[in-house]
């Protein structure tokens, strides 16, 4: 974002030679939308907290692993996750991996839909779940600061 917003700067102060301009023009283009495979890095989160879930799942003693994973106390009242919750987590964060994948707006509409799925998680399962929205607001920004820069770009 920083890169982006300083290059249009430079770009309407005019301190870009045509060379450079080409060459920023040309990277961006190859460049996807957002500029980063947020759908990829959405399923490594799953991954991990997948792998997180199990381990509670499968623990003697799950208030003890859940310390231990997370680096504080389970919240009381908190139970295991089940084979349920598992496949709920499974199903949702499948769900936001391939919203992602979509332009921000639509993306932020498939988000907001998904919203009442990630609330019927258990607790432990929702604790481990970044804001997929606020991802989605970030993807927004470097869209936007991308559509900018290409913009000041292809104006003379």
């Amino acid at each position: 974002m920083p890169n982006f917003h300083a290059l249009s700067l430079e770009m309407k102060r005019g301190h870009l030679s045509e060379i450079q301009k080409k060459q920023i023009s040309s990277l961006l283009k190859e460049m996807p939308g957002d500029c980063f495979n947020w759908g990829a890095a959405w399923e490594l989160e799953e991954s991990a907290g997948e792998q997180f879930l199990r381990e509670m799942a499968s623990s003697k003693n799950p208030a003890k692993t859940y310390e231990s994973l997370a680096g504080f106390p389970m919240p009381e009242g908190a139970k295991p996750p089940s084979a349920a919750d598992l496949r709920g987590y499974s199903e949702y964060t499948n769900a936001v991996q391939n919203a992602l994948t979509l332009p921000p707006d639509a993306a932020k509409i498939k988000l907001a839909a998904l919203e009442a799925q990630r609330r019927g998680l258990s607790e432990i399962a929702q604790n481990t779940i970044p804001n997929p929205l606020k991802i989605n607001e970030a993807r927004a920004e470097v869209y936007g600061a991308r559509k900018e820069l290409l913009e000041a770009l292809s104006s003379k």
